[in-house]
């Protein structure tokens, strides 16, 4: 079975369709989404939307969450704070059912030959990142499947675990192209963001997974970031504006 996976779209609407665009091409089977469709773009709505027409399983992210207004954004850094605060209120205006929507989401998923979560399966519903390698034993230690996909750092990478050693691994072998994974082996693979790469990559990520070959690729995409910058630059709520760096990270990746 061929699997499409993607991460963190953000809002940002331009890179999401580009990102369906390109997935439809490998014909997956399946496609399943991360979580964090909102927070820091410009059109939520419409990126949740999409994504409910295109996959087939969408998981809970932390940006999802927090649109209830029930949670404390106290602990979020300001700008992710106030873009938080501004995509509630578009949820509330423009949507219709969306905020019960991601309510309803589930933190992990299942398949036969893999796990899926937004940050982790250590404690899903903490967000945990996965940058270090004490990070990534814990969920080695309970992961239930040999491989692992998650979002949320908006930054792909690959930790490997043999002979009860993890480290991480280059993404050359598997970067625009499907690459072998060792059968003795096991994997977490964070494939990244739609719509805010982190890596210095302005590009697009998604990955593709084929279990029948047990092969990866994680995949990069241009996009327009013009248009999803004006939008963000100029979007208004109740007096409210996105911070600029929501949209000059963009250009640069970071």
């Amino acid at each position: 079975m061929k699997y499409a996976l993607f991460s963190d779209i953000h809002g940002n609407l331009a890179a999401f369709e580009e990102v369906i665009r390109r997935m439809q091409k490998h014909k997956p089977d399946k496609y399943i989404c991360l979580g964090d469709i909102v927070g820091y773009g410009p059109q939520p709505i419409e990126c949740l939307d999409r994504a409910r027409e295109v996959s087939d399983v969408i998981l809970m992210g932390n940006h999802d969450e927090y649109m209830q207004e029930s949670r404390n954004i106290d602990d979020f850094n300001p700008r992710a704070a106030i873009s938080i605060e501004i995509t509630r209120e578009i949820m509330k205006i423009k949507g219709n059912g969306h905020l019960e929507y991601l309510r309803n989401r589930l933190y992990t998923h299942e398949e036969k030959s893999f796990q899926a979560a937004h940050a982790n399966v250590f404690e899903p519903h903490n967000y945990e990142y996965v940058f270090e390698r004490y990070e990534a034993d814990k969920n080695f230690l309970v992961m239930r499947k040999p491989l692992l996909f998650i979002g949320h750092s908006h930054q792909p990478s690959i930790w490997m675990n043999k002979d009860n050693w993890s480290s991480m691994v280059k993404l050359g072998r598997y970067h625009n192209r499907m690459g072998k994974l060792d059968d003795s082996a096991r994997y977490i693979i964070n494939i990244g963001s739609v719509g805010q790469p982190r890596d210095g990559d302005s590009r697009a990520c998604y990955a593709i997974f084929d279990d029948s070959k047990n092969t990866v690729g994680i995949f990069r995409v241009d996009y327009n970031i013009n248009a999803t910058n004006s939008l963000i630059r100029t979007l208004e709520i109740k007096g409210k504006k996105f911070p600029e760096r929501n949209a000059s990270r963009l250009y640069k990746g970071r």
